[in-house]
Order: structure tokens, then C-alpha cells, then sequence
């Protein structure tokens, strides 16, 4: 595992991002196969998660396993050549008492739980990882799934939603053009159905609105009805990327859901290439949160 500098890691990871939006992609609303059963997973079979489920996912391949060189070596593989690695991220936390003592997390938990208050700092570090097509190892062979009907679909996110215990209030086919989540009184308004080109705009735009909704101070207290942003500002930046990418991951859990059109695609894309070369931490800042927020609404227990 290597550490880079936080600054350097963000930079690189927003640079893909970057080069993904002006050949003409929005990068979270990749898809990531067809199917829960190809979200990307490490060797271990865990699930990647917030930004590594987005640049492994970006990596274009058909199976979903990703190992490190240790875990090649040990299933007795080795990478095929001229394959390069993807490197994704990871969080480690070091903790420090007030005599300025270091100590592993383990006898930094037991010193917590005795109520002392010691001083944590993270570390972004990033590790190389293979798809397990960029190796010699045995590969099942994808057989795509049957596309499910647009109303098994449907009822999928409908699902998801009804399980969510703490949602807000719902106002739908409201007479009027807009849809928004009011912070004040919580709750989410949509326009009526009709006026979406279809279900993938309607179920995302939902999406994204209920994922914002996960930031009241009720909830994860993003500051959404304590701290208004104002508009075009960072944090409003942050957080309607935080609400694009959460509607994303939660569109990729029903598999067949489509990645939404979006009326005015070049401009989308260049705005969000301007936002993204402004705050090279933007992206990973903003997909950690919606990892959280997606958590809150099916509640994984991850």
C-alpha cells in the first residue's frame, strides 16, 4: 500500500474524472453492470464502496472482481502483460494523546471508550488493484442477465424508498415544473409523471432529491436547514454532486435502471468539468457522502 499526499491523490483521481466528462461522460452515472451481482468487490468479495465503486466501475470491464498483486500471487495468477493498475483509496486514522503519544486504533478505541478525548488524523493512502480480465486467472464467462420489465423495475425503486424509516414527506404529480427538497419543512416535491421524458429521468430526479434530503439535521446534517449555501458557492457545489452521485448508486442497485438523458448535456458536462478543476477533493469529498447517504436510506448495516 502506498501513501501519497491527500492533495496529489485527489488531483489524479479528479483528473479521470476531468478527461471522463469532456470525452463526453458523466463518470457516476457509469454503469455498473447489469445487475447488483457486478457491482465492483476487492478480492476479499466486499463490495467497493463511494469512490472506488466509481473508478473501478469507470474501468469498463465486464466482471466485477478486482485483486491486489499479493492476491494474484496467491491464487497462483500473474497479470498479463501490459495491463496497468487502477488505484483505488483508503482511509487510515492514527490517534494521538495530549502528551503527543501515537497509538495503533485498536488501544486508541479502549482509551475512548474510558472517555479520555485523543487527537485523530487521517490518511489518504491508495492501493494497485487488477481486474480480474487484466490477469491469468480462470474467468466465468459474463452471461448478461434478462433485462427486467420497466414495472418490476419501478416497483424496485418504489422499494426502496417505502423501506426507507426516516424518509420526509412526499408531495407528488404536483401542478407546477419543479422538483426540490425543502429543508424548512421536509419534504420533496415532484412535478407530475408526464412531464419527464421517461422513468429513468423521473426515478433519478427522485433519487437525487431524497438523497439531499438525508442531509437535514434530523438525519446526517449536512447543515441542508441550518446553513443555507448559497447558490453557485462550494458547498453547494458539494452538495448537489453528493445528491447526483447518491441517485446514481441508488439507481444501480435495480440494474436495469437506465442512466438518465439530460436536456442540456454539454453544458452539464462543462459545468461540472469547471467545478471539479476548481476543488481537486471535490469528488471524493462529495462520493464519501453519498456513500453515507445512501446507507441511511436502505439501510445496509455497512
Amino acid at each position: 500500500m502506498k501513501t501519497e499526499s491527500k492533495f496529489d491523490l485527489n488531483t489524479v483521481i479528479t483528473d479521470q474524472f476531468i478527461q471522463a466528462l469532456e470525452a463526453g461522460t458523466v463518470p457516476w452515472h457509469k454503469p455498473w453492470g447489469q445487475g447488483a451481482n457486478l457491482a465492483p468487490v476487492g478480492g476479499g468479495g466486499r463490495p467497493y464502496r463511494g469512490i472506488n465503486r466509481i473508478i473501478t466501475s469507470m474501468a469498463g470491464y465486464d466482471r466485477p472482481e478486482w485483486l491486489t498483486i499479493k492476491q494474484i500471487n496467491k491464487r497462483g495468477g500473474r497479470i498479463l502483460k501490459d495491463e496497468h493498475h487502477t488505484k483505488v483509496t483508503l482511509w487510515q486514522f492514527s490517534y494521538c494523546d495530549s502528551e503527543g503519544k501515537w497509538m495503533k486504533e485498536t488501544e486508541a478505541m479502549i482509551r475512548i471508550r474510558k472517555g479520555e478525548r485523543l487527537r485523530k488524523t487521517g490518511f489518504l493512502k491508495y492501493y494497485r488493484v487488477w481486474n480480474i480480465r487484466q490477469t491469468d486467472l480462470a474467468v466465468d464467462e459474463y452471461k448478461p442477465e434478462v433485462e427486467a420489465e420497466d414495472s418490476v423495475v419501478e416497483a424496485e425503486c418504489q422499494a426502496i424508498l417505502d423501506g426507507w424509516a426516516d424518509r420526509p414527506k412526499y408531495r407528488l404529480e404536483r401542478n407546477h415544473s419543479r422538483a426540490f427538497y425543502s429543508p424548512a419543512t421536509d419534504h420533496i416535491e415532484m412535478p407530475k409523471r408526464g412531464s419527464f421524458d421517461g422513468a429513468s429521468e423521473y426515478w433519478h430526479t427522485l433519487f437525487h432529491e431524497s438523497v439531499h434530503a438525508t442531509g437535514h439535521s434530523a438525519r446526517l446534517d449536512r447543515g441542508l436547514d441550518t446553513k443555507l449555501a448559497a447558490f453557485g458557492s462550494a458547498d453547494y457545489s458539494e452538495e448537489e454532486l453528493v445528491a447526483e452521485i447518491g441517485a446514481a448508486f441508488l439507481g444501480g442497485m435495480v440494474g436495469s435502471m437506465d442512466a438518465p438523458t439530460f436536456d442540456n448535456a454539454k453544458a452539464y458536462l462543462a459545468n461540472w468539468a469547471s467545478k471539479l478543476k476548481g476543488d481537486p477533493k471535490l469528488v471524493i469529498k462529495a462520493a464519501g457522502k453519498a456513500q453515507k447517504a445512501v446507507d441511511s436510506i436502505v439501510d445496509t448495516g455497512l
